[in-house]
């Protein structure tokens, strides 16, 4: 990560900044530093960080806003129980990978990225958080189970 000045913040759980912008320059004395900002998961809350490259935004970008919407959406995991078959919960119960809860997890995860990836990826804007928070919201559960 590269210095900044006053961009990165800690302890975000809504989106409350505005536009996130995808590149930051900024001077120090005679130079000029680019770096590239990104949401970062930090489980309970997500933070804004500067990346040397757009490589690495990118990665922290998604997983950051992927925890960032599943901390404002409901948790699928009551509907999961009342609309899974009988067969898929036995399946989940036995399953070779380890703890169920975290099985699960992965599932929820994994259905909210294909559901920023299905509406154009990463959003840069507080407008196009709630559009995309809005979608999420309303699809993962049938997502998931499907």
């Amino acid at each position: 990560a590269v210095a900044d000045d006053g961009i990165e913040q800690s302890g975000l759980h809504i989106w409350s900044f505005g536009q996130l912008p995808e590149s930051y320059e900024q001077k120090r004395g005679n130079y000029k530093v680019k770096a590239w900002p990104a949401l970062v998961d930090e489980r309970d809350s997500v933070a804004i960080k500067l990346f040397d490259n757009p490589l690495e935004q990118k990665q922290a970008m998604w997983n950051g806003l992927r925890r960032l919407l599943l901390l404002n959406i409901p948790s699928p995991i009551k509907y999961l129980h009342e609309k899974l078959p009988n067969k898929a919960k036995l399946g989940l119960y036995f399953n070779p990978y380890g703890k169920v809860l975290e099985l699960i997890d992965d599932c929820i995860s994994c259905g909210v990225d294909q559901l920023i990836d299905a509406n154009g990826g990463p959003v840069w804007t507080e407008e196009g958080f709630a559009a995309l928070h809005e979608k999420v919201r309303a699809e993962l559960n049938d997502t998931v189970v499907d």
